[in-house]
């Protein structure tokens, strides 16, 4: 026997919690509960200009964190995670690859914000080197992207066509990481950067974040017939014109 809601053409409780967990809805909300958890002023569904094309985007969540207080050198270092949630059945593989000697030796992200654009590396008594403040404080040696041999750039998801599967990314780019780079261009121009001597000064270190419900791989292209193999994290690097993402 049909119940109400379906006499009256209107879908059971059943039905719309089966459609809320396949939109993504309640992933989204299982992250920022996480993330509050772990400390963070959450806002989700965190609205942004982009710039560039004059329009508005969204981003499922952005958390932000006071890791340290320098109450004697008036310093705070806070930390953001610009997160998006992906909710899919299809398996992303990231083809991974070794850094080769300059990414290793030479890091150089443009995500963090330090109160000086350069910092003075002393090399003799008469000499010395400028310097990013990422690479001045050694945050490579406490950042998982720096801590790993391997890197990703490239990758596929895996979709079913008709009997068979495909490797594409069509949309993905634009859907996932588009948002990201513009994300964190827009906080960029938004935090301080001026450093007023007897004020207070921030260090803004922001982080990209896809978080997926599951099935993420990795395919190693130095491994010889190699074959995916599941992850829990990726650290994956994309290009963009005025920098790296």
């Amino acid at each position: 026997m049909k119940n109400e809601e379906e006499k009256k053409g209107q879908p059971s409780a059943e039905q719309m919690l089966k459609a809320l967990e396949k939109s993504g809805y309640l992933f989204e909300n299982e992250i920022a509960r996480k993330a509050e958890a772990l400390g963070f002023h959450v806002d989700s569904s965190w609205a942004f200009r982009d710039q560039e094309e004059s329009i508005s985007r969204e981003l499922d969540i952005k958390a932000v964190k006071v890791v340290e207080v320098g109450e004697s050198k008036l310093t705070k270092v806070i930390t953001e995670l610009l997160i998006e949630c992906k909710s899919s059945d299809a398996p992303f593989v990231f083809l991974t690859t070794t850094k080769n000697p300059r990414e290793e030796k030479y890091p150089g992200p443009v995500e963090y914000v330090f109160p000086l654009k350069k910092y003075n590396k002393i090399l003799s008594e008469n000499s010395y080197q400028e310097i990013i403040g990422f690479n001045r404080f050694n945050l490579s040696s406490a950042h998982c992207y720096y801590k790993s041999r391997k890197k990703a750039t490239q990758f596929a998801k895996i979709v079913r066509k008709s009997s068979d599967w495909h490797a594409n990314h069509d949309g993905v780019y634009d859907a996932l990481i588009l948002p990201q780079a513009k994300a964190v261009e827009s906080r960029l121009k938004e935090v301080a950067r001026k450093h007023t001597p007897g004020a207070w000064v921030q260090v803004w270190l922001f982080h990209n974040v896809i978080v997926l419900r599951d099935h993420l791989f990795s395919l190693d292209l130095d491994v010889p017939n190699s074959s995916p193999v599941p992850e829990g994290r990726v650290s994956f690097v994309r290009q963009r014109s005025r920098g790296q993402v």
